[in-house]
């Protein structure tokens, strides 16, 4: 008798499951955690980091073009692409993968800026000769 229950019990459990409503389904918000996976921030933590103004005011072109650079969806998101909301889907990793992008090389840019302060400590500080 309890063998009966059991399998009545799961059969009510994945009967009674809600399936997922597509209407439902935040696009925009799927979009900015696919980003949020997708992202890294090193190359512009990088960019942020080569950026110094006292040795070369030119060494603002590599943040300037890392940061108009356009971002291009990754190929493995092209099924949702195809689906009615893609529009949405792709406003929400485009600018969540910018101001991951920005933030990352302000990062860069106040490491870069940390640096060349406590270089400049240590070096005043250290007696030569």
């Amino acid at each position: 008798m309890t063998k009966h229950l059991t399998l009545l019990l799961f059969i009510g459990l994945a009967w009674g499951q809600a399936k997922t409503d597509p209407s439902q389904i935040d696009y925009y918000e799927r979009g900015v955690v696919a980003a949020k996976e997708d992202f890294s921030p090193y190359y512009s933590c990088f960019a942020g980091f080569t950026f110094n103004p006292v040795v070369s005011p030119a060494s603002i072109i590599t943040p300037a073009i890392f940061l108009v650079y356009p971002v291009r969806l990754p190929q493995k998101h092209h099924s949702i692409l195809n689906a009615e909301n893609r529009k949405a889907f792709q406003t929400g990793y485009k600018e969540e993968a910018m101001n991951i992008k920005v933030k990352s090389l302000l990062a860069g840019l106040a490491f870069r800026q940390v640096a060349e302060f406590f270089k400049g400590v240590v070096f005043n500080s250290v007696p030569i000769g």
